[in-house]
């Protein structure tokens, strides 16, 4: 996902900044290793509707810390530019990351929409199986044949 953070921006940042920072950095890691056990017992289980779901909600939750990150950078430019504090290189190293905050923002917006094609899809095939479902049960009561007519009627030939 996002790149791993430079030393230089949390010297530069300051100490409030750079515990700002560490603690994103952190949330999307572990966010990060959360999804791949999601995807992982998906593997291994099979998919559902609600594992979709509970994918889409934590790739939601890993695009939304790298916003936090990218506002968290953007904000600490505007202070240090203020005072006068930001230097070229300090800039080009927060401008950087920001930037490795967006690259990896639309790679996880590209896994929510192909997530939640993957869940329309589901979805579909459920509503396909429910409306057969349905269909059979009136086909059913068209003939009039109830099953539990034959209860404790049938009986197994054997040759």
């Amino acid at each position: 996902m996002a790149g791993s953070i430079s030393t230089r921006i949390l010297l530069s940042g300051g100490k409030e900044f750079a515990n700002q920072f560490k603690t994103i950095a952190s949330n999307v890691k572990e966010a990060s290793s959360a999804l791949k056990l999601l995807d992982k017992s998906m593997e291994q289980n099979g998919t559902t509707a609600d594992g979709l779901r509970n994918r889409i909600n934590q790739l939601t939750r890993v695009y939304d810390l790298h916003e936090s990150a990218i506002n968290l950078i953007e904000n600490r430019m505007r202070e240090m530019a203020a005072t006068g504090k930001l230097t070229s290189q300090q800039q080009a190293e927060f401008t950087n990351e920001i930037n490795n905050h967006r690259i990896a923002q639309r790679e996880v917006a590209d896994q929510i929409y192909k997530t939640t094609q993957e869940l329309d899809k589901y979805g579909n095939e459920a509503d396909q199986a429910e409306k057969e479902t349905k269909e059979l049960g009136n086909a059913q009561k068209d003939t009039g044949i109830d099953s539990s007519t034959f209860a404790g009627q049938i009986a197994v030939a054997t040759v």
